[in-house]
């Protein structure tokens, strides 16, 4: 994905803005993604926009899957590098010791997805 061209500005949709509410702030965390936000104000760029973020949530589920197996493999290093117990890691968290049990082994939900909390 390219970066947004300079001068670009949110699209618009004419008289359907006033229907519509205006979305969410993209979370903190995820700021470097709003180049998707960014569209020329014409038919064009608003179907390119709309192209690139179905391909975004697309991709969601992928994501999900690599950030979880980023996620074990660093709890795994706390608790064999650092010593760290799982309810040492657990209180860092904000999550339960069997919950950094879990992860730290990769437990996934019968669906294939990991279990939530």
């Amino acid at each position: 994905m390219g970066t947004c061209p300079v001068g670009y500005q949110l699209g618009t949709v004419g008289a359907m803005a006033a229907l519509m509410t205006d979305p969410k702030p993209l979370p903190e965390l995820f700021k470097c993604l709003e180049e998707l936000l960014h569209y020329p104000d014409t038919p064009e760029g608003r179907m390119n926009a709309a192209k690139r973020l179905t391909q975004a949530l697309r991709e969601v589920p992928d994501l999900q899957a690599s950030l979880s197996d980023y996620r074990q493999r660093v709890v795994q290093e706390i608790y064999l590098r650092e010593g760290m117990t799982y309810t040492d890691i657990s209180k860092e968290l904000g999550v339960g010791a069997e919950r950094v049990s879990a992860i730290a082994r990769g437990q996934r939900s019968p669906d294939g997805r990991r279990k939530a909390r």
